[in-house]
């Protein structure tokens, strides 16, 4: 694989790395599907948020954000330049955004997903449809409310955890050096 199509999914840690994603979003969402930029940069993205980029190469093509409550997980603001929206990039997306979620202790991703777009996520992810929720309209566009299960993952940070593990950021979970710290938590 030439270096230019290696794919790599990255937790945000660094302003450059938080550009890198927002352009993406911006590219994708204020500007290819015509969102209000009110809408796409709320207050959701510095108030407890993850965000995760996707790069091929060099060269941001993805980005997401991941918002965290009492029970589960909030996937939100997928976002994919159109030349790499065969799957790769956002099945990469999802794999990275399950790990955290999982290695932090979640079972359930929550997404409001765009009906048209379910099938790819069903497929991709297994988000189902949550049972007995609307639909509802935004921006003239249906989402429906769907879910992915995560299987209890071996690794997941409890409170009994070492210190040094539960001080980490989001970013340094998978770091070769947490890698003990892990095994012994679990």
């Amino acid at each position: 694989m030439a270096q230019n199509d290696r794919l790599s999914v990255e937790i945000v840690r660094a302003l450059d790395q938080w550009l890198e994603a927002f352009a993406v979003r911006a590219m994708i969402y204020v500007g290819e599907q015509d969102w209000p930029f009110a809408d796409e940069f709320d207050g959701g993205d510095l108030s407890g948020a993850t965000h995760l980029v996707a790069r091929m190469g060099r060269e941001p093509v993805g980005a997401c954000r991941v918002r965290w409550y009492a029970d589960f997980a909030k996937l939100e603001r997928v976002a994919v330049k159109p030349a790499h929206r065969s799957g790769r990039v956002p099945r990469a997306l999802w794999r990275a955004v399950a790990e955290l979620a999982g290695r932090k202790g979640y079972r359930r991703v929550l997404g409001h997903i765009e009906g048209s777009l379910l099938p790819f996520w069903s497929r991709a992810a297994g988000f189902a449809p949550r049972v007995g929720r609307p639909t509802y309209v935004l921006g003239g566009r249906e989402f429906v409310e769907a879910v992915a299960e995560l299987p209890e993952h071996p690794m997941a940070i409890s409170i009994d955890a070492p210190p040094q593990l539960v001080l980490a950021c989001d970013a340094e979970l998978g770091g070769a050096h947490f890698m003990p710290l892990l095994a012994e938590a679990s």
